[in-house]
């Protein structure tokens, strides 16, 4: 699960490969008619991505990479606000920062996260900004803004589920669409301060929809 306290995590990835499209046959019944040119085509759990998350008090740090590029993006936050609305209603607010390192760019962001909870069922919802730009030439970026929803249930002292979904749209662009993604994971407690987060995270609305695995451990310090 995203945490809803923003965190900027570690991680070391396993990755995945791109295989190419198969193109026609020189001559395929329909005349001589040249082969198209093979597309690039993402494929099904072909690039885990994997990661590592410390959080420290108030702070966190993360690393993150895939299996196919190695070390994506490094990052670290912080929770500047925390108030209860209610009994029942929470409200955080988180900032941080993001090295995207395979992509050559740096974003600062916030998360403004309202969470609902009953009992052992937690609902929540986070509006988010992310100004992005390239990491040699920081004045010339865009803001983007992804907003979640999202629920968790913990099912015993060890184990909890979530599934949440989020949309990205570039806000500096006429909000143009960008895509989404619907993620299912469980948190696994393996010891006190030591959690174990597979998930299962769909894209849609992108160029190349895919469902990809995704490994974290996080550790409380």
């Amino acid at each position: 699960m995203k945490t809803t306290i923003f965190t900027a995590a570690a991680a070391l990835i396993l990755t995945s490969n791109i295989a190419l499209a198969g193109g026609w046959g020189g001559n395929n019944g329909w005349g001589n008619t040249p082969a198209p040119t093979p597309v690039p085509v993402a494929e099904n759990f072909d690039n885990t991505v994997a990661s590592v998350t410390a959080n420290i008090g108030r702070y966190s740090f993360s690393v993150e990479g895939t299996e196919d590029t190695g070390f994506t993006q490094l990052g670290a936050g912080a929770n500047v606000l925390s108030y209860g609305i209610t009994d029942n209603v929470n409200s955080t607010l988180d900032v941080y920062a993001t090295w995207y390192h395979s992509d050559e760019q740096v974003g600062l962001g916030a998360d403004y996260t309202v969470t609902y909870t009953a009992n052992d069922l937690a609902v929540y919802g986070v509006a988010n900004i992310e100004y992005i730009a390239a990491e040699n030439d920081l004045n010339d970026g865009d803001f983007f803004t992804a907003p979640t929803l999202g629920a968790s249930y913990q099912m015993n002292d060890k184990i909890g589920a979530y599934t949440e979904v989020s949309y990205t749209w570039n806000a500096s662009n006429d909000f143009s669409k960008e895509g989404g993604t619907v993620e299912l994971g469980a948190n696994i407690a393996l010891a006190d301060n030591i959690a174990l987060n597979p998930a299962l995270v769909r894209s849609f609305d992108t160029a190349n929809d895919i469902t990809q695995l995704h490994v974290g451990l996080v550790l409380d310090f």
